[in-house]
Formats: structure tokens, sequence, C-alpha cells
């Protein structure tokens, strides 16, 4: 079964139907081969299947974070908890194919500060309102220092341009 064409052709109420009638390794091509479309609907309904495991999500965000999915990525990331072992290689993966948003995506989960950030950012903007500015530069004090934490990719040899887009994108 070639499973390239299968996904190009396929639509969402066929998915259901066809991964039940698939083996393991047929179902984990259909989902790479989903993700390699950039198809999010069908990546959801391969997701929600119960055979997809820890190797599948593996194989899948390797092939978004390569493809420059952005929107899948963030789909994969949201359906389970992924270990940092997977996510320091997915972000490689991302980095050396040159995909800013996906790497920042990933360094954020990596390091949990995406919920933080946010929360500061509209604690910034209350405090500006009430005029509260002491409060309001010590927060974008703590903002800066943690973006800065995220621009470790120095570790990872990333080229100078992709830390400086990786820097103006935060």
């Amino acid at each position: 079964m070639n499973v390239r064409h299968l996904v190009r052709d396929w639509n969402v109420e066929r998915s259901d139907r066809m991964l039940a009638l698939m083996e393991w390794s047929t179902q984990r091509d259909a989902l790479v081969a989903a993700v390699r479309t950039g198809n999010v609907e069908i990546v959801d309904r391969n997701l929600a299947h119960p055979a997809i495991d820890k190797f599948m999500l593996k194989n899948a965000l390797e092939a978004a974070a390569h493809a420059g999915h952005v929107e899948i990525v963030d789909h994969i990331l949201a359906y389970t908890a992924i270990d940092k072992d997977t996510l320091w290689y997915v972000l490689s993966t991302a980095a050396h194919a040159g995909h800013v948003e996906i790497v920042v995506r990933i360094l954020a989960v990596i390091d949990g500060y995406v919920l933080w950030r946010l929360a500061a950012k509209e604690t910034v903007k209350i405090s500006d309102r009430r005029g509260h500015t002491e409060l309001a530069s010590l927060i974008r004090q703590e903002l800066r220092v943690a973006e800065v934490r995220v621009i470790y990719a120095s570790k990872l040899d990333l080229p100078r341009d992709i830390v400086r887009k990786i820097h103006s994108k935060m």
C-alpha cells in the first residue's frame, strides 16, 4: 500500500475507517505522510488513534519540524507530554533546517516558560495602565532575563544568523 498516495487522496471521514484497518507500521507511515503534506485534520485524527505511541510521535514531530509545519508542531506538542530527549533531537532537526519559529516553540516547551511569559506580559500591561511603573520595569527586566535564558541555542552550535532570528522573534 503506497501511503503517500493514500494520504493525498484521504479525507477526514475515511480516516477513522482506514486507521482501524492499518497495521502498526502503516499507521506510522500514514501519520508521517499526513504531517509532510501539512493536513492538520488528518494529523489530529491520527493522533487520537489508540495505536499511536511515543516512537510514532517522535517520527511525526521530526517530520513536521523538518518540513516547517508550525501548526502541526503545535498540535503534536499539545497532544501529549514528549520526553526531553526527543525534544532536543527535534530541536536540532528544526534548527538545521532553519525553521526559527519551530526552534523557538520547542525551546519554550523545554524551558516551560511560555505560560509564564504570557502572564508576565499581561501583568506588565496592567501595571502600566494602573501607574505601577516600578513593578512594570521589574517584570520587564525578568522577561529580558528569561528570554536570554531561552536563547541558549549556542549550546546547539547554531549558526549566528539563526540565533539572531530566534532573538528577533521573542
